[in-house]
């Protein structure tokens, strides 16, 4: 019998791999400009690598999905980019936790079934920003630069761009 308090196992079709919205645009690239340089630590996304994200840190941070096959050293997509402001990184990884076992009960379904989906082969990505008044202003360049797909809101500079593509 099933146990009604774990997450139901989610099936996926290949269809349902199909990726929506991928957006690479070497011109986006080209436009980025960030105020300070970053420095990206990753993480499995996993519940047992929990206490391996810091617990007194904010900045940025993405979710990358890492196929991890044939030894391959710089495969990965980037899915996600979030910042921390009020809370430190592993409250933050905790919330992604409860909401992948949420599923469909999520707030936010589309992220839940990210997680889901790519669920043993999602790494979290955090770049700790000290002065706490930089955090929207790298989180609004990395999105217009990387326009990832599991992002829904995007710096008004670049929404024009992104309804004409999607159109």
């Amino acid at each position: 019998m099933d146990d009604p308090f774990e997450p139901a196992a989610v099936e996926f079709t290949l269809k349902d791999y199909k990726m929506e919205r991928m957006i690479l645009s070497p011109n986006h690239w080209a436009a980025f400009a960030c105020p300070i340089d970053l420095v990206w630590e990753p993480i499995r996304f996993a519940e047992e690598c929990v206490n391996q994200v810091p617990n007194n840190e904010r900045g940025v941070y993405s979710f990358v999905v890492k196929p991890g096959i044939a030894n391959h050293p710089h495969c990965s997509y980037l899915l996600y980019i979030g910042k921390v402001k009020d809370q430190a990184f592993r409250a933050r990884y905790r919330q992604y936790l409860h909401e992948q076992q949420k599923g469909q009960d999520a707030r936010r379904v589309h992220v839940s079934r990210m997680l889901q989906k790519w669920d043993g082969h999602l790494w979290f990505c955090y770049a700790p920003i000290e002065n706490e008044e930089l955090i929207g202003a790298v989180e609004d360049a990395l999105l217009a630069a990387y326009l990832p797909s599991h992002n829904r809101t995007f710096p008004s500079h670049v929404r024009y761009d992104l309804k004409s593509t999607l159109e």
